[in-house]
């Protein structure tokens, strides 16, 4: 694991993002006119400002355009104005999913907003429960989940994007790449995405038939949710139909039909867990001493705060300390750059004797333990490494094999 803040990669990303768009910006595009060119010189002026109040104008005129939109943004930015910045990115993001404008917005959003994702998981979160329970309310005819159709079983190689991981679909026969989201319950489009792949939704949810790899569920309710971000997410409601075997090490998801699934791994190779809100809690042992973690195996290593490391009696002050910020990045006054007080507090790293998970079970493993409080520690992919796994949230059950 590295010593250097996991802000890093973003920060310097970001940085040449704006490089680019600086640079772009000395050509205006077709769609402009006068209040865009009027933004255009304020822009390469440095009078910040006054070019997004242009920009604004511009995107007002032409809304179904997203570069107007996407400049007002990036001069709130530099001109320090975080708040009109995270707006205007926040609406490309809802209006032009899947565009590089929108990609752009998301970069500068995990910079000077890093709440932001997570206040949409909890609006989605919240709107889906509110779904729920309007369905349930509205009679037995609307729990049809359609039929489960297909090959027995299936295997769906993954790529990585940040902590997701992307596979290839399809609604109808019509491809699509989504997040295989095994912590969220709805699998959710955005009424774009779908009108995209020939299906109208006039409500909060739509029937389709998904596809990914040789299995379908056909007649499938999706949540219609225009906030889900550019990329749908297929969570459990689609994934409950099938064991779930994750292969992090070859970047494979292998998906079997609960209905033809044969016996499961004995019951030694089993570790109950609980849930809490999405969260999957699980005892782990570490140097002999239990304690509660959250499994992410779309994290790494395992991170804990210094009052979870203190009561399992690991010695803090023995650890090596890591670097506070990264030595390059945006300087003070330049997009990006964070003051002091406000960077991610800073990290020790342990070396502990042993830490089992079930029947995972390590010598010499890393933990880094960090200045601020959290309820849980957590442990990610690498202690599972080597490992496949089936995460049964009906039963509460992870089963390892080999």
């Amino acid at each position: 694991m590295s010593g250097r803040s996991r802000l890093e990669p973003s920060v310097i990303g970001l940085a040449a993002t704006f490089a680019l768009a600086a640079a772009i910006g000395s050509h205006s595009p077709a769609i402009a006119g006068a209040d865009f060119d009027k933004g255009i010189s304020l822009y390469k002026a440095k009078r910040y400002a006054e070019a997004a109040k242009s920009f604004e104008k511009a995107a007002s005129e032409t809304p179904w355009e997203s570069s107007p939109l996407y400049y007002a943004a990036l001069a709130y930015h530099y001109a320090g104005d975080f708040k009109h910045a995270t707006e205007k990115y926040d609406g490309l993001v809802q209006k032009f999913p899947g565009t590089s404008a929108c990609n752009n917005a998301m970069a500068a959003l995990k910079v000077i907003d890093p709440g932001y994702f997570k206040r949409k998981e909890n609006e989605r979160a919240l709107k889906a429960a509110q779904s729920s329970s309007s369905t349930v309310a509205s009679g037995a005819a609307s729990q049809d989940t359609g039929t489960v159709e297909g090959e027995l079983q299936t295997r769906v190689y993954f790529s990585k994007q940040a902590d997701d991981k992307l596979v290839d679909a399809k609604v109808g026969s019509r491809g699509i790449r989504v997040i295989l989201d095994q912590h969220g319950e709805d699998t959710a489009f955005t009424k774009g995405q779908l009108a995209a792949l020939g299906v109208q939704a006039t409500g909060k949810q739509a029937r389709v038939d998904l596809s990914i790899g040789g299995v379908v569920r056909k007649n499938f309710p999706v949540t219609v949710d225009d906030n889900v971000g550019s990329t749908p997410r297929v969570g459990n409601s689609f994934l409950n139909a099938f064991t779930v075997d994750v292969d992090t090490a070859a970047n494979f998801v292998d998906l079997k039909r609960k209905s033809a699934a044969t016996a499961q791994a004995a019951s030694g190779n089993q570790v109950n867990f609980k849930r809490e809100g999405k969260d999957v809690i699980v005892d782990v042992s570490v140097n002999g001493r239990s304690t509660g973690m959250i499994f992410d195996p779309q994290g790494s290593g395992i991170q804990m705060s210094l009052k979870a490391a203190k009561a399992l009696g690991l010695k803090v002050d023995e650890a090596e300390e890591a670097f506070r910020s990264p030595a390059e990045g945006p300087q003070r006054g330049e997009p990006g750059w964070i003051p002091p007080d406000e960077r991610p507090p800073a990290s020790k790293f342990i070396y502990v004797q042993r830490v089992k998970l079930g029947p995972v079970d390590k010598n010499g493993a890393q933990i880094q333990v960090n200045e601020k409080d959290s309820r849980y520690p957590k442990v990610g992919a690498d202690l599972v490494a080597g490992w496949k796994f089936d995460i049964d949230y009906q039963a509460n059950v992870i089963r390892f094999r080999r």
